[in-house]
């Protein structure tokens, strides 16, 4: 009789200990929260199935971005304004109404480099810095400010920073790796011939 109640015993013992090991298996096998998704993503399946109401709205938003961009001269040589328009259409969608607009345009706006546009810019820039610059062909002229144009575009699409001093950064950095240094060379020689040719002229 104590046999079998030992042997009872025991078995209430290993159930319980076998329901406590159940359980803390289950609680460790609950499944995890979800992750969000990206913030800045293609909402254009959300965007189809707003009311109209809201539709209008984010429609007049992404307008409204457009405008300020292409106000901003400055602003709109280095980005894309319709892009940005295209893209503060996914990005109001996905942070909701709370979000400044202009908030939403910075944040967009390293999606939206316009490259042809900086090339451009900056090609003008240097063959309008070029004109004192007396000992450089014109087929010279092309191909150096080509490569600053193409230089600064690269360099800003990689990684796009509206600021002044960045910009102007990027200009000197190109203006080295295209080669500048070689028509200071030619400006620093010619004036050393004129100054020697002026210095023999003296009585």
């Amino acid at each position: 009789m104590i046999i079998g109640m030992e042997h009872f015993a025991r078995t209430i013992i290993l159930a319980a200990l076998s329901l406590l090991l159940f359980a803390g298996t289950a609680a460790h096998a609950q499944p995890q929260p979800k992750q969000w998704p990206p913030k800045v993503a293609n909402q254009q399946a959300v965007f189809d199935q707003l009311p109209d109401d809201m539709k209008e709205e984010i429609l007049a938003d992404a307008q409204y971005a457009v405008n300020l961009c292409e106000k901003h001269d400055t602003f709109s040589i280095f980005q894309d304004c319709e892009c940005i328009g295209m893209k503060i259409i996914d990005a109001r969608i996905a942070e909701g109404p709370d979000m400044p607009t202009n908030n939403l345009i910075f944040k967009v706006g390293s999606l939206c480099t316009n490259k042809p546009a900086i090339l451009g810019h900056y090609y003008d820039n240097c063959q309008a810095e070029l004109t004192r610059h007396k000992n450089v062909t014109t087929a010279e002229k092309k191909e150096f400010c080509l490569c600053v144009g193409k230089e600064v575009a690269d360099a800003y699409a990689l990684k796009p920073y509206n600021s002044v001093r960045y910009k102007s950064k990027l200009s000197v950095s190109a203006h080295m790796k295209c080669g500048f240094s070689e028509f200071v060379n030619r400006d620093a020689q010619e004036y050393e011939l004129r100054r020697a040719a002026k210095k023999n002229m003296l009585p």
